[in-house]
């Protein structure tokens, strides 16, 4: 191979195994003999488009059981993110009801005593709005960790939300933490992970790889002309031909053979995963309702999926916090305790660990408007049957803040991420995160 064909191969490999493959949750057809050989590649909506000829199915993930012990084989466990984007407000979320700083602070913000869900036997309660939440930490199926964050923090969105995708605080890191994961956890499953919505965040992409992306089941296939419905099994298997490859088939083409082939197999295993699916309880009609009902419909399908990301945006409230936030935490709380509900109706909630993140909290005191500005060290939650409920870590002080008014960290995010990676994925944590971190005891494996 001459070097020029090393360099279009090494930018054919980029191009088809970062982020064009599957993104967007669409995949569209190429007029066939536009780019001779390359027709597969079509751009739409900005980005590639792959379409592949059916060949080795996707295998379904190891079945459970109902009767399965609390810590499933580690091959069948699923881990499911939900990014709470904007910067949440921790003390508005795990209330410090007992301090009376808090409320000097807060003074039309607070959370009223006589309001706050109480946690038993602690010094804090869950916000009011997080009702469906409570009801699984009452079961022990909820961890709250306390005062999460990092040394030297950054109260910039961009940079901090770079800082807890990466999982690198000090450079200005490409990859992120899972999609490191990814890039040696992914051979042969092209839907190792798969980021629910529109577009694949830094925190999945890898060096070598990038999950797809399904805003919905309808629009995750292989798209022919809808108005010759009866042409498509043909042009199935003429795709088919066309690509079944030979021993001496060019690199180039034998890559984006494979590509293909995954591409379309992925979109076929989604859409059998849907198959009849129907909720086992009513989910709330909200963005991170249709999500998380979106992720139980691909688990109890068999999907092979290891890793899911969610979104909730909106918790950036520099102003008027007490007309919005409110919704934004029943939202989760009554997704969240849906998704857990629905998973235990099909016999499927054993395998799945949940997992919440915002890029950082926000300030002890109360801002002139009504809200409150970027801040630091705030909780997450882990939510799921093989959870050891209760607080972790300690509870910021309002009385004890640093130099710039804001809460100090107790927990490092990245103890939570080798929690998760090494304890719940099995994964090589420390490889992934490039040093070593203590993990937490959150989990009955």
């Amino acid at each position: 191979m001459s070097c020029e064909e090393c360099k279009e191969l090494e930018a054919l490999q980029k191009a088809l195994s970062r982020r064009q493959f599957l993104t967007r949750g669409g995949i569209a057809l190429a007029a066939l003999g536009t780019f001779g050989p390359l027709a597969v590649l079509a751009a739409r909506g900005g980005g590639a488009r792959l379409l592949a000829a059916p060949q080795t199915p996707i295998a379904a993930a190891p079945a459970t059981s109902t009767a399965a012990a609390a810590a499933p084989a580690a091959a069948g466990r699923v881990l499911v993110i939900v990014q709470m984007a904007g910067g949440n407000d921790g003390l508005n979320t795990v209330v410090p009801y007992q301090q009376g700083a808090y409320y000097d602070m807060r003074p039309t913000i607070a959370i009223a005593q006589k309001d706050v869900l109480p946690l038993p036997g602690a010094s804090v309660g869950l916000n009011p709005a997080l009702a469906g939440l409570n009801g699984l930490y009452g079961q022990q199926q909820v961890a709250i960790v306390q005062g999460v964050g990092y040394a030297d923090p950054i109260l910039s969105h961009f940079r901090s939300m770079q800082i807890w995708e990466t999982a690198q605080p000090t450079v200005n890191g490409t990859t992120g933490w899972l999609g490191r994961h990814l890039d040696t956890a992914q051979a042969g499953n092209p839907l190792e992970a798969v980021a629910i919505g529109s577009s694949v965040p830094l925190a999945m992409q890898g060096s070598r790889v990038s999950p797809p992306a399904i805003e919905a089941i309808s629009a995750f296939d292989l798209r022919t002309d809808p108005r010759f419905p009866s042409d498509r099994a043909a042009l199935l298997s003429a795709l088919a031909a066309m690509y079944s490859g030979a021993p001496e088939d060019p690199a180039t083409f034998a890559l984006v053979r494979g590509a293909t082939t995954d591409a379309y197999a992925s979109a076929a295993a989604v859409q059998k995963a849907a198959g009849t699916y129907k909720p086992g309880v009513p989910y709330p009609a909200t963005p991170l309702g249709r999500q998380l009902e979106l992720v139980a419909q691909l688990v109890a399908g068999g999907l092979p999926t290891r890793i899911y990301y969610t979104v909730l945006g909106g918790f950036d409230d520099h102003a008027n916090e007490h007309t919005g936030y409110a919704h934004l935490l029943q939202q989760l709380g009554d997704a969240v305790g849906a998704f857990f509900a629905d998973l235990k109706s099909k016999g499927e909630d054993s395998r799945v660990t949940l997992m919440t993140w915002s890029e950082f909290g926000r300030r002890a005191k109360e801002n002139g408007s009504g809200g409150t500005d970027h801040g630091t060290a705030a909780p997450l939650f882990v939510v799921g049957p093989n959870v050891k409920g209760g607080l972790f870590g300690e509870q910021p002080s309002v009385s004890n803040l640093d130099s710039d008014g804001n809460l100090k960290y107790d927990v490092d995010f990245r103890q939570v991420y080798a929690t998760m990676l090494q304890d719940w994925l099995a994964a090589d944590a420390e490889g992934v995160l490039g040093g070593s971190f203590p993990t937490l005891n959150l989990l009955r494996v």
